[in-house]
């Protein structure tokens, strides 16, 4: 490993903690408490004790048989809440809940397997190592019998990724995370005279762009002000999700046909001086009391997560755009059936019924905000594209149209393998050295993430 690694190291407690917050979704159970570091801390500390209770109500499945189904989630709150109300239409399923934190998941789940007893019949796989629950064959092809999914139902940015590395089928998004960027009202008439989304659309088409009216705002606000903050976590996320493609294989990594123009365009960033140094969850949080960046990546779970709560004045102060460049997908969640599940069917009608197109997508959305990957769900009488509870928040504006718009705009997916996983880690670790030495040039950061990169994958050739 090359000396950037090792020095990197010393930087992974403060600098990814923030990146594991972004693998989520991101929207989980507990009460914010004026800061989305706060408020997912919370959230993974409530986790940590693991309880199950079964939710029982009321109408029938096609057997009329009781069943009961065993899920595991860290967001206690969205589960029990969609439990109770699917049973108000399925009285013969029952729930098992277990609260498990999403950094124990995959861990418990091994524990699980390994024994032979306790698997969930539903099982939820986080960006963070969603890749390698697909490669363990734990679950079912979804466009196989009892499901029949027809994957032209979906995004096909949901399809990439929901499906392994041989395009099988696995699962479908808890809700999707098409994303852009989130903007200060106030920061944007004040350095570019409007703060219309299409107008702000028109001026920055490219990153080229972006970066030039960066300087110009450093330069006017003495060095006090910021396009994005996060080097890895905001700025590089946002880059090498919008540019997702097939780099991995059985027998090697292409890191350079991957990363090296993201790498290239992050460093340009960072040299003119547009990224708000100190990637750490305190600092950007505090960063948004302060107003100290006009731009912020934004999915539909970053309303209330990390906007709102970071800045609980600011309502009527925010825009959504689409970034240069086009869209990207900023965390999320996979479901997807245990394969020797006995509830198989049972299992299916709840996840296509609370996450697919069934009748719970309302009741989803209009309680927690998640959005639906299947196509069908954006009608013309689309809840998505009413009126949502941050629409005033974001000066008034259709957010669901503009994540509707950002879907349908060559959006796309990046397909999830355990390789996929440990480039990620990687790329936690080196972006932290980054964030620590700036002076790195991009050759230099490209040859630290490679190298990063086969500690990381020994078994294969990274390039």
């Amino acid at each position: 490993m090359l000396p950037y690694g090792k020095k990197v190291i010393n930087c992974v407690l403060m600098g990814t903690m923030l990146l594991s917050v972004l693998a989520g979704c991101g929207s989980t159970a507990g009460n914010t408490t004026g800061s989305s570091i706060a408020a997912s801390e919370t959230k993974t500390a409530g986790a940590q004790q693991e309880d199950s209770s079964v939710a029982k109500t009321a109408s029938k499945d096609t057997s009329g048989e009781d069943v009961t189904l065993t899920v595991w989630d860290w967001d206690s709150a969205f589960s029990e809440h969609m439990t109770e109300y699917y049973t108000k239409s399925h009285p013969n399923v029952h729930f098992n809940f277990v609260n498990v934190s999403s950094a124990d998941y995959f861990q418990k789940l091994q524990g699980a397997l390994s024994s032979g007893e306790g698997v969930p019949d539903v099982i939820l796989c986080e960006m963070g190592y969603r890749g390698k629950v697909f490669d363990l064959g734990i679950l079912d092809d979804l466009t196989k019998a009892p499901y029949n999914l027809n994957p032209s139902e979906m995004y096909d940015f949901a399809v990439s990724l929901d499906s392994d590395k041989n395009g099988t089928l696995l699962g479908v998004e808890q809700q999707v995370c098409p994303s852009g960027l989130a903007y200060r009202r106030d920061l944007a008439k004040q350095y570019f005279g409007t703060d219309d989304p299409a107008s702000l659309e028109a001026m920055f088409p490219d990153w080229d762009s972006f970066i030039r009216s960066g300087k110009e705002v450093a330069d006017k606000s003495g060095g006090k002000e910021y396009m994005l903050p996060g080097v890895a976590s905001g700025a590089f996320y946002i880059l090498r999700n919008q540019d997702c493609a097939n780099y991995i294989t059985d027998t090697s990594i292409d890191i350079t046909g991957r990363y090296g123009k993201d790498i290239s365009t992050l460093s340009n960033m960072v040299n003119a001086g547009i990224i708000m140094p100190g990637d750490t969850e305190t600092t950007i949080a505090d960063g948004f009391a302060k107003g100290s960046f006009i731009f912020y990546p934004c999915a539909p779970w970053v309303e209330k997560w990390y906007i709102s709560a970071n800045d609980p004045d600011g309502s009527g102060n925010w825009g959504l755009m689409a970034a240069p460049g086009g869209g990207f997908t900023y965390g999320g969640t996979s479901v997807g059936v245990y394969k020797d599940s006995k509830n198989k069917e049972a299992a299916w009608d709840y996840i296509r019924y609370t996450y697919g197109d069934g009748d719970g997508i309302k009741e989803s959305y209009n309680q927690f905000g998640f959005m639906s990957g299947f196509k069908a769900a954006y009608g013309d009488d689309s809840v998505y594209l009413q009126k949502s509870q941050y629409d005033d928040f974001f000066g008034g504006q259709e957010l669901g149209k503009k994540y509707k718009e950002i879907m349908e705009n060559g959006l796309k997916g990046q397909v999830q393998t355990t390789n996929e996983s440990n480039v990620v880690n990687a790329i936690s670790v080196v972006g932290a050295a980054y964030d620590n030495d700036p002076s790195m040039t991009s050759d230099e950061l490209l040859k630290a993430l490679i190298a990063e990169v086969q500690s990381e994958c020994p078994s294969v050739e990274v390039k």
